[in-house]
């Protein structure tokens, strides 16, 4: 048997032309909370920094699994969604990781 890892960095093996991160919080809003007025433009400040890779001198020896991946980048959406408005319940609710969310992107 044999055991893989596949990593795929932003730009390598695949990419996405629609504002990466940014996009993705965007339109987990425009599908959630349609009335909600905010722009792509208004999330991408606050997305400039949290990020594990942001930082690889700090070890993250916690992440091993998908679920812990996930985990390490909701307080980053949380921060996010509280900096443009949205309340703390709000923010909460909408930064759950994608497998646990019951919307798709």
């Amino acid at each position: 048997m044999a055991d893989y890892l596949i990593w795929d960095f932003d730009d390598t093996l695949g990419y996405r032309t629609d504002g990466k991160w940014t996009a993705s919080l965007a339109k987990v809003l425009q599908i959630e909370m349609p009335d909600f007025p905010v722009e792509a433009e208004a999330i991408r400040p606050h997305m400039q920094s949290g990020f594990p890779w942001m930082t690889p001198e700090v070890p993250h020896t916690h992440i091993t699994s998908a679920e812990a991946w996930w985990d390490s980048l909701c307080p980053l959406f949380r921060k996010t969604f509280r900096s443009i408005g949205l309340s703390a319940d709000e923010a909460d609710r909408l930064a759950n990781p994608p497998m646990r969310a019951p919307w798709h992107l």
